[in-house]
């Protein structure tokens, strides 16, 4: 699977969600409770955003973009 890019989603859920499968596809140790911490929310959030039953506030949505942009190939500033 390749790298999910932000543009490519209407929801920023189904991005994290695609995120999340393509860095556990890179490392089979990575797990939700790891990514929870890394976005700083709670495991059981996570959890939830994944199956759209919650949403993050502005400023989480801005800090955990940006842990994700840095950590893909290059900057990438596509809107979600």
């Amino acid at each position: 699977m390749n790298e999910p890019q932000p543009s490519g989603y209407d929801d920023y859920r189904n991005y994290f969600k695609k995120r999340f499968a393509w860095a556990r596809e890179q490392n089979s140790r990575l797990s939700h409770n790891f990514f929870a911490r890394k976005m700083k929310v709670s495991t059981a959030f996570l959890s939830m955003l994944f199956s759209k039953k919650k949403h993050m506030s502005l400023n989480s949505l801005v800090a955990v973009s940006d842990y994700l942009i840095t950590r893909s190939s290059g900057p990438n500033y596509s809107c979600f």
